[in-house]
């Protein structure tokens, strides 16, 4: 039994309305995520002492990457990175909560470590995660007087250090997905950056991406 044209045809309508409203709400999901990262560069124009850029394109309608930056002090640069699992608005939820958890808790530049600080971050969101959700996140600590800085990464690809002519992976430290368990262990390690070398940043967004051939 086909029904009548008519009613098919009102389904259809139905249908597609129920589309168009759920893109519009992707769309309007997209433009708040998208306006969580900071997008103005350069950041700090008065600044000569780093230049900085970033820059975020989603490949479908949304997702849980993010970066955010911000100094904790006169002379700290923090810097981070995450990639939250899954897709779709709960990412997008996850991603706004980790954020804002991030900058709550790195208020204290002077103490800031990035271990520290991831460690108190997957504490709070492991606290009331019924979602199992979790987020691979990256922090680099930048002393702006000399160069010198310390990283931490919880299941996140290593920032690359760019000087010379290779981009080496900053040395591997231990550290496990964030916020899917309380009372974990983030390792620290360091370095320092010579006038002219930079620190690359980036998800995995990057080294999964395919073209077309593959």
């Amino acid at each position: 039994h086909h029904g009548h044209p008519e009613t098919v045809r009102e389904l259809l309508k139905t249908e597609i309305a129920v589309r168009e409203r759920v893109a519009g709400e992707l769309d309007i999901a997209r433009s708040i995520q998208m306006s969580l990262v900071p997008r103005a560069f350069p950041p700090y124009p008065d600044d000569r002492r780093f230049d900085l850029h970033a820059c975020l394109v989603p490949a479908r309608e949304i997702g849980g990457d993010f970066y955010d930056f911000f100094l904790a002090d006169d002379d700290h640069l923090l810097l981070v990175i995450g990639d939250v699992s899954g897709k779709g608005i709960p990412a997008a939820l996850f991603m706004a909560v980790t954020r804002s958890f991030v900058k709550a808790l790195a208020s204290d530049g002077g103490r800031l470590s990035p271990a520290r600080l991831m460690a108190a971050v997957n504490d709070r969101l492991a606290e009331d995660n019924d979602a199992c959700m979790f987020v691979t996140l990256c922090f680099v600590l930048v002393d702006l007087r000399d160069g010198s800085f310390s990283y931490a990464c919880g299941g996140h690809p290593f920032p690359r250090l760019l000087g010379g002519d290779a981009a080496l992976p900053l040395a591997p430290v231990k550290g496990p997905l964030v916020g899917a368990m309380e009372g974990m262990f983030f390792e620290e390690g360091g370095g320092r950056l010579k006038e002219g070398e930079g620190i690359f940043l980036f998800t995995d967004g990057v080294t999964e991406a395919f073209d077309v051939d593959e």
